[in-house]
C-alpha cells in the first residue's frame, strides 16, 4: 500500500512561511475592511496591525504570482490608499500617487539616486570587461584554483570576506566577477546569489571598521545621548556585541559548510540538480547566450584577465582612498566609520568605468562605438532588478508613513522582562526589515527603543551594560536577517541583478538557510546568553547543532564537471 512521502524539513518550512504570510495578509486586509472607511485617520494617527497590510499584501502576492514587480505596485498601491483615506476616491487618488508620490519620492531621494547610479556605471564596467575578453581571461585564471565546484563556492565566499568594507560593493563586484566562473562549473545562479548575498551583509556587520559600522556605532551612540550616559562608550558597547552576534557569524559559517560540504536542502538542492544537469532558468540561459555571443566575437583575440583586471583595481582602491579622505578622525576605523560610503562608491564606479573604457581603447580591444555599446549592454542587464529597487523603496516608504515600526514596538514595551528582550527584539527587528527591506533603516528604528527598554528594567548597570550589547546585537542580527528573507530587500535585488538571477528564486533558495540559521541563533545563542549563559559556549553549541542539522536535511549535490 502506497503512502505520501511527508515533506522534508525545509519544504515544510516553506509551505508554513509561505501560508503564514498569506494568511497574515488575508487577516490584514480583513481587519482593514472591519475598520471601515470613516476611522481612516484615526488608524493614521494611532499604528496598528493596518500599517503591515501594504508589505504583506505585497509579499503574499509575490509569493501567489511569482512575479515580484506587480505585487510591488499592489503593495504601494495598498499603502498609497491607506495613506488618503481608504475611501472609494482614495482607491483611485491612491493608484495615481503609488507613482506621482511615492515612487517619485524614491527616485528623487539622493541616496537611493546614488545607488542607481553606481549600479549603471557597475553594470556598464562589467558589460566592457565582458565584451573586451577580461571577463574570460579573469575566469580562466580563478578556473586554475577553482577547478571543482567546491572550490568554486569556497574562492566566491573568500572573496566575499576580502571586500568587507562595504556590502554594495562586496555583491557588485563579485557577483559579476564570479558568474562566468560558476556558469562553468554547472553552480546555479541561484547558489551564486546566496554565497554573495550570505556574505555580504554578515561580514560587513561584524568587521571592526565598515562601513555599516559607522551606522550603527552612531545609532548606539544617539541612544546612550537620549539616556543621558554620553560617557558609556559606543564604540566599546559595539565591540562587546559582538560576542552576542549569533546570526551573522553562523551565516558566515554556513556558507562556508555549504560550499565545503558539496550538499543542499530544499530549493536550492533542486536549483543545483537542475545547474549540473544543464535545465537552467531562461534567464541564466539568456545570460549565458550573451556570454557566448561576447566571448564569440573576441575569439580571434587573445584574452587577458588585465582588461579586467585594471577596472575592477581602480574601483576597490579608488573607493578605499576617497573613504580615508572623506572620512574624519586620525585612525583607520574613524575614518571609515566616518565617511559617506555611497558618495565614495559612486565617484569609484565613475572611475572604474572610465578606467575599463580607457584599457579597452589602450589595448585596441573594441572601437570607440562597440565599447560604448557594450557598456550600454551592461547597464541594460542592470535595469530590471533597478526598477525592483525603485518600487521597494517606494513600499518602504509608504509602510514608514503607516507607523508600522512605532506599531510593533509598542507590542514589547513594558510587556516583557529585560532577560527577554534580546530574542524578542531579534525577531521584532526581522518582521521590521521584512517588512521594510532595509537592514539600516531597522536599526536606525529600532535602536532608539530597544536601548531604553533594556535600561529601565535591568537591575544593575553591570548588567544593563551587558543586556544593551546583547539587544544592539539582535537588533542588527535580526535586521540581516529579515534583509536576507524580503523580497523587498535591496540588497536581496542588487545580490540577484549582480549574479544574474531571478530575484523570486534567489528569494525562495536562501529562505529556508536563513531560517534554520535565524532559529539556531535564537533559540541556542540569544536567548541562553541573555538570561547569563556564557556567549562563547552558546556560539559553540549552536555551531555544532547548526552543523548537525544541515548535515541531516542535506544532499550530495555535488558532481565532477569535465
Amino acid at each position: 500500500m502506497s503512502r505520501i512521502a511527508p515533506p522534508d524539513f525545509p519544504d515544510l518550512a516553506a509551505i508554513l512561511w509561505n501560508r503564514g504570510l498569506l494568511g497574515l495578509t488575508l487577516l490584514a486586509a480583513a481587519a482593514w475592511v472591519a475598520q471601515g472607511g470613516e476611522n481612516a485617520q484615526e488608524s493614521l494617527d494611532e499604528p496598528s496591525l493596518l500599517s503591515l497590510a501594504p508589505p504583506l499584501v505585497a509579499i503574499g502576492a509575490a509569493l501567489l504570482w511569482r512575479s515580484i514587480i506587480p505585487a510591488l505596485l499592489l503593495g504601494v498601491w495598498c499603502g498609497a490608499w491607506a495613506l488618503t483615506g481608504r475611501g472609494a476616491t482614495g482607491l483611485f487618488t491612491g493608484l495615481l500617487d503609488s507613482f506621482q508620490v511615492h515612487v517619485l519620492n524614491a527616485v528623487a531621494d539622493r541616496d537611493h539616486a546614488t545607488i542607481l547610479l553606481f549600479s549603471m556605471m557597475i553594470g556598464g564596467m562589467a558589460g566592457i570587461c565582458l565584451h573586451n575578453g577580461g571577463m574570460q581571461g579573469l575566469a580562466a585564471h580563478v578556473a586554475k584554483l577553482a577547478r571543482t565546484r567546491r572550490r568554486g563556492q569556497g574562492a566566491t565566499a573568500s572573496l566575499g570576506l576580502v571586500i568587507f568594507f562595504d556590502d554594495y560593493a562586496n555583491m557588485m563586484i563579485i557577483g559579476q566577477v564570479m558568474r562566468p566562473i560558476t556558469d562553468r562549473l554547472r553552480i546555479s545562479r541561484e547558489k551564486l546569489a546566496y554565497l554573495v548575498d550570505s556574505t555580504a551583509a554578515p561580514v560587513a556587520a561584524v568587521a571592526l571598521a565598515t562601513t555599516w559600522i559607522g551606522f550603527e556605532v552612531g545609532t548606539l551612540e544617539a541612544s546612550l545621548q537620549a539616556l543621558g550616559r554620553p560617557d558609556i562608550s559606543a564604540y566599546g558597547l559595539f565591540l562587546r556585541s559582538l560576542a552576542y552576534s549569533y546570526y551573522p557569524f553562523l551565516t558566515l559559517f554556513l556558507v562556508f559548510l555549504v560550499s565545503a560540504a558539496g550538499r543542499d536542502f530544499g530549493a536550492m538542492a533542486k536549483a543545483e540538480k537542475a545547474a549540473i544537469t544543464g535545465d537552467r532558468s531562461d534567464l541564466a540561459r539568456r545570460d549565458e547566450g550573451a556570454d557566448q555571443e561576447a566571448s564569440g566575437a573576441e575569439r580571434r583575440r587573445s584574452v587577458s584577465a588585465a582588461y579586467a583586471l585594471l577596472p575592477i583595481g581602480v574601483l576597490v582602491a579608488a573607493m578605499l582612498v576617497d573613504l580615508m579622505i572623506s572620512g574624519t578622525g586620525g585612525s583607520f576605523r574613524q575614518r571609515l566609520t566616518t565617511a559617506d560610503p555611497l558618495s565614495s562608491l559612486l565617484r569609484a564606479s565613475l572611475l572604474g568605468a572610465m578606467a575599463a573604457v580607457a584599457v579597452t581603447l589602450w589595448g585596441r580591444r573594441l572601437s570607440l562605438r562597440r565599447t560604448m555599446d557594450a557598456w550600454s549592454r551592461g547597464v541594460e542587464s542592470v535595469l530590471p532588478g533597478l526598477i525592483t529597487l525603485v518600487l521597494a523603496w517606494a513600499l518602504a516608504e509608504t509602510t514608514e508613513k503607516l507607523g508600522a515600526a512605532a506599531y510593533l514596538g509598542a507590542l514589547i514595551d513594558g510587556n516583557i522582562a529585560a532577560g527577554f528582550l534580546p530574542p524578542v527584539v531579534f525577531l521584532l527587528a526581522a518582521l521590521v526589515a521584512l517588512a521594510t527591506g532595509s537592514a539600516w533603516g531597522t536599526m536606525g528604528l529600532l535602536m532608539p527603543l530597544a536601548i531604553p527598554l533594556v535600561w529601565q528594567q535591568a537591575d544593575s548597570e553591570a548588567r544593563a551594560l551587558e543586556l544593551i550589547a546583547a539587544t544592539a546585537a539582535a537588533v542588527l542580527g535580526g535586521a540581516v536577517f529579515g534583509d536576507h528573507c524580503s523580497p523587498v530587500s535591496d540588497t536581496t535585488i542588487l545580490s540577484a541583478t549582480a549574479c544574474g538571477c531571478d530575484h523570486l528564486s534567489h528569494v525562495r533558495t536562501q529562505l529556508p538557510y536563513a531560517l534554520v540559521t535565524a532559529g539556531v541563533a535564537t533559540l541556542l545563542g540569544t536567548a541562553p546568553a541573555s538570561l547569563g549563559v556564557s556567549p562563547l559556549l552558546c556560539l559553540a553549541t549552536s555551531g555544532v547543532a547548526l552543523t548537525l542539522i544541515f548535515l541531516a536535511f542535506s544532499k550530495p549535490s555535488d558532481t565532477p564537471v569535465e
